[in-house]
């Protein structure tokens, strides 16, 4: 997958933040409960895009993340696309990619996919 370490507070503060921008009469509580239920709705309306979801990444041997964006001894990731063909269709224009790093203050990078525990029982 292709995208950005990112913390779940700042997931979840940043989303929420986007939701009271595009619903205005949304409560802070029920801002609060969607941008943690769905925080791919947000940005992706923010940044007119399909594809920005979340997921878990293993981090590579010999590069460091900041403690609070580990979860489980796996890597947070804000993606752009991953590797899954509808993914890669729905994927960003490269000025949409670029307006989302300069959001973010830095280039997105490429990330291995943690597989889930119950993919492999």
């Amino acid at each position: 997958m292709y995208g950005y370490a990112i913390s779940q507070k700042w997931l979840d503060d940043t989303a929420r933040s986007f939701l009271a921008e595009l619903h205005p009469d949304l409560s802070e509580t029920k801002a609060r409960t969607n941008a943690r239920a769905n925080p791919s709705y947000s940005f992706n309306k923010t940044f007119h895009t399909q594809s920005l979801s979340t997921a878990y990444a293993i981090l590579p041997p010999g590069h460091a993340v900041p403690a609070e964006f580990i979860v489980d001894g796996f890597v947070l990731v804000l993606y752009i696309f991953n590797d899954q063909p509808d993914s890669y269709r729905r994927r960003p224009t490269q000025t949409q990619v670029d307006e989302l790093t300069r959001f973010m203050g830095r280039e997105p990078q490429w990330w291995v996919d943690a597989m889930p525990a119950s993919f492999c029982r």
